[in-house]
């Protein structure tokens, strides 16, 4: 453990990747309503209550996450009519997650920056890989809540808008996964889910015997893409999951999960 986390230290402050970063005239600083939730969280006396109160001032974002918790993405018993009701219902840590998300993808600005369309694609797809992956680790309350929050911000390197290079030289392409791990890292997210984003390409990387995190966004990342109909960059690697003992009846349930949870568009 102690050599992962300094092998992801070195990566994240290495000159290529403090370079890419410089490049970029600012990047995204932690969403508000995040911040305001974990603030919150922090007095004694947050009630369930002064947390609705605190997503209720941004109506857009209050009306996006009733959507999204009545809709297949969830797939609750019953409709849904306030916010107090969802945070009761799904619990405080995955509404925050869901603020993180919603206010992360909310927009990019900047050259290189994603359309409108781009960012809501990638919206859905990161909403869908945090539900897959919390699939994943259905067995643990809390490996599942820290599996969700590392789907959703997965490709969160993808909102940093990187200028392109000058057309008068080559540059390397940017490691997007890196990138967004650093800027989870600014914002003061778990070390372990700068981990599962920085290696969720190839969880190989990384020394361990047994599912992790990581292979959880590995296998989430691809049935998301999966799922909405793109194609993968990158198939899964069978053989190694096997040997972590994911089996593809497992792999299978999991494509029926993606199927009846890909959320409509917020």
């Amino acid at each position: 453990m102690v050599s992962r986390a300094c092998h992801l230290s070195i990566i994240l402050n290495s000159d290529e990747l403090r370079s890419a970063a410089g490049s970029v005239a600012m990047l995204p600083a932690a969403p508000k309503t995040y911040i305001a939730l974990n603030e919150a969280l922090t007095r004694p006396s947050c009630s369930v209550a002064d947390l609705a109160h605190v997503i209720e001032r941004d109506v857009g974002l209050c009306a996006k996450i009733l959507q999204l918790v009545n809709s297949a993405f969830f797939g609750l018993p019953r409709k849904i009519g306030s916010l107090n009701e969802a945070i009761a219902y799904i619990g405080i840590q995955t509404i925050r997650d869901l603020v993180l998300a919603l206010e992360a993808f909310a927009k990019s600005s900047g050259p290189g920056a994603l359309s409108q369309a781009e960012l809501l694609k990638l919206q859905e797809h990161s909403l869908l890989a945090g539900v897959i992956a919390r699939r994943i680790n259905a067995g643990d309350k809390d490996k599942a809540e820290q599996a969700f929050l590392a789907g959703v911000l997965h490709e969160v390197g993808w909102l940093v808008p990187v200028p392109p290079p000058p057309a008068d030289r080559s540059a390397p392409s940017v490691d997007r996964a890196l990138l967004g791990a650093y800027m989870l890292g600014l914002w003061g997210l778990p070390h372990p889910i700068m981990e599962a984003m920085a290696y969720h390409h190839e969880p190989r990387l990384l020394a361990h015997s047994e599912l992790e995190l990581v292979d959880a966004v590995y296998i989430a990342h691809s049935l998301a893409l999966e799922a909405a109909g793109s194609p993968s960059t990158q198939e899964l690697d069978l053989d190694y999951l096997a040997s972590l003992g994911v089996t593809k009846g497992h792999l299978d349930e999991l494509r029926e999960h993606a199927r009846t949870r890909n959320a409509p568009s917020p």
